[in-house]
């Protein structure tokens, strides 16, 4: 990384509820940064509404699939020929949890779920991280799940997939950390969105009860964590769980009752 430049991010999955607040924390923080996504028409929405509420900022729109080689690479050469070379990548993107019963599941579904969590983790890592290597080292945050590390029934491909980018992530942290590359992981629990929004609200607020907090995370929790991330040098490798005290409790009753 060259000092005292602007720093430049890359955030994949930029349309979602996650990735929308990480790109929008990152333009507070004067980021030039790189919106990537599969869905041309959210990213043209995303774009006019940030650079309204932030005019003196640099941000770019590509579309692309991040299973795809020729996409990502694009997007790559895009950002270096505009902003420059890429400092921070933020993988936001996520497949459906394909809510099925094992026993059902097709091959073809459960690689759906690997291809786009955790392929395409892979291959975004793999090709950006190869540059920061090259011009000097970088930071990388892989946004996981819960569910890698506690998960619900019916729920293979998706439990399988985060965790392995959770693993992914640490095998990385060791391989490039003395390129000058950290890799990080962060896995929240049910995050507040249209996911939950639109889910039924009695099951919703059953979830809510098993939380200490009493609350389902923020995006905007997430975007601090990525931040964190970037201000700590002496982090890499770590998987940082954000959800509310989920995982500490042994409690068998709901919380406030």
């Amino acid at each position: 990384m060259v000092q005292n430049k602007i720093p430049v991010a890359f955030v994949s999955g930029a349309t979602g509820t996650v990735g929308r607040a990480v790109v929008d924390r990152l333009l507070r923080e004067n980021f030039a940064v790189t919106m990537f996504s599969r869905s041309s028409g959210k990213l043209v929405e995303a774009e006019r509404e940030l650079l309204e509420k932030y005019p003196m900022t640099i941000l770019r729109i590509c579309v692309g699939d991040v299973i795809n080689e020729k996409d990502v690479m694009g997007a790559i050469k895009w950002t270096h020929n505009h902003s420059g070379d890429i400092d921070l990548l933020v993988t936001c993107h996520a497949a459906q949890p394909m809510i099925k019963p094992t026993v059902n599941l097709s091959i073809a579904e459960f690689m759906s779920v690997i291809e786009s969590d955790l392929v395409g983790t892979f291959n975004v890592n793999r090709l950006i991280g190869s540059n920061m290597i090259k011009t000097g080292g970088g930071c990388i945050v892989n946004l996981s799940s819960i569910h890698s590390i506690a998960t619900y029934p019916q729920r293979a491909a998706y439990a399988a997939a985060k965790a392995g980018v959770v693993g992914f992530s640490r095998a990385l942290a060791i391989e490039w950390g003395s390129r000058n590359v950290r890799v990080n992981c962060i896995s929240p629990w049910q995050v507040k969105g249209p996911r939950t929004t639109n889910a039924n609200g009695h099951q919703i607020s059953d979830v809510i009860k098993r939380s200490p907090s009493g609350k389902l995370i923020e995006a905007a929790e997430i975007a601090n964590t990525v931040l964190y991330f970037w201000n700590t040098p002496g982090c890499t490798g770590p998987n940082m769980v954000l959800d509310g005290g989920v995982l500490s409790s042994a409690w068998y009753m709901p919380y406030g009752e």
